[in-house]
């Protein structure tokens, strides 16, 4: 009986001490997305990309200006031209288009890389920020707004505390 007894006080302890952990649950949210296009870092990641990607521009639209003026050299004066001639220009021709798509690869591939790094440490510094007010806040869980269905009146937005720690 007293084993009995003993195993029946433990269970109730237990659901009691799990009953209390779930009632100190506290769910907290941000508008992530509103955060991260407010922060400075990501209007100057976006106006260098922006910069980059002109200056690429740039660049191929000469590359692009010098194809043109060899296929258009080529339609005028081919029927003049000999075999040999026409396959080495038509090769000419062929090594320019290849060198277009190459150069237009390797630019997307550097401002991707570069967007990525840098979203990458924007990100981190947005999680960091996060992470600091919803402890302050005795958050235990954080979710992004856009995400649930559902908010409590229970729920905390953090938005504002992580706007005013990250200085927006």
């Amino acid at each position: 009986m007293k084993r009995i007894f003993t195993l029946l006080f433990t269970i109730f302890t237990l659901f009691t001490l799990q009953a209390q952990e779930v009632t100190s649950l506290r769910v907290g949210y941000v508008n992530r997305e509103a955060i991260l296009q407010q922060m400075p870092q990501t209007s100057e990641l976006k106006a260098q990309i922006k910069t980059q990607r002109e200056l690429f521009e740039k660049e191929y639209e000469i590359m692009q200006n010098e194809y043109n003026l060899k296929v258009k050299s080529y339609i005028e004066n081919n029927k003049g031209m000999s075999e040999p001639i026409k396959l080495a220009r038509q090769a000419e021709i062929t090594e320019y288009e290849e060198r277009l798509a190459l150069y237009t690869k390797r630019y997307r591939k550097v401002l991707d890389e570069k967007y990525e790094r840098g979203m990458s440490a924007i990100n981190a510094q947005l999680s960091a920020a996060i992470s600091t007010v919803a402890q302050r806040e005795g958050c235990n869980i954080v979710f992004d707004k856009e995400t649930p269905l559902y908010v409590d009146s229970n729920c905390v937005d953090l938005t504002k505390g992580v706007e005013q720690e990250l200085g927006i």
